[in-house]
C-alpha cells in the first residue's frame, strides 16, 4: 500500500518537474520584446565632430595664421566643445596656444576660429565633446 502511494508521489513530481521545465523557457519569450543590439545603442543619436584647416596664411612677419572650422557631423547636438590650438617652436616641439572651451553644437552646425602662430613650423588643432562617435577626425595639423 505504501508502495503504491510513494510511486505515484514520485510519478507526480517527476511530471510537475518535466512540465516546469518545459513552460520555464517559454515565460522569458513572453514576459517582454527583445532589447536592441548593444551596437545599435552605440551609434543612434550621438555627436561627431569633425574639425579641417581651412585656410594658411604667412604673413610677411614670419608667422603662420590659420583658420579651421569644426563640424558637428553627429546625429544629435554635442555638449560643450573643447579646443586646444598647438603651434610647433623653434624645436619642432608643439606648444599649447589656446585652450576654450565653445557652447554646444547642433546637428551639421559648424563654426571657425583663426589663430596665429609666432613662427611658420607647424601647427595642430584638437576638438572634442562628451560620446563623440568618431575620434578619427578630431585632430587637424599643418606641417
Amino acid at each position: 500500500m505504501f508502495r503504491t502511494f510513494r510511486t505515484r508521489v514520485a510519478l507526480a513530481v517527476a511530471a510537475a518537474a518535466i512540465v516546469a521545465a518545459g513552460v520555464v523557457p517559454i515565460v522569458p519569450a513572453l514576459a517582454a520584446p527583445a532589447a536592441p543590439a548593444q551596437e545599435q545603442l552605440l551609434t543612434v543619436g550621438k555627436p561627431d565632430l569633425m574639425v579641417q584647416i581651412v585656410q594658411v596664411d604667412y604673413p610677411d612677419n614670419g608667422r603662420m595664421n590659420v583658420t579651421y572650422v569644426v563640424k558637428n557631423i553627429g546625429t544629435a547636438a554635442t555638449g560643450p566643445v573643447a579646443l586646444k590650438e598647438e603651434c610647433v617652436d623653434s624645436n619642432y616641439a608643439f606648444y599649447v596656444h589656446n585652450v576654450a572651451v565653445g557652447p554646444s553644437m547642433g546637428v551639421n552646425e559648424m563654426g571657425h576660429r583663426t589663430f596665429q602662430c609666432s613662427n611658420d613650423k607647424g601647427a595642430r588643432v584638437t576638438v572634442g565633446t562628451a560620446n563623440d562617435s568618431n575620434l578619427s577626425n578630431n585632430v587637424a595639423r599643418v606641417n
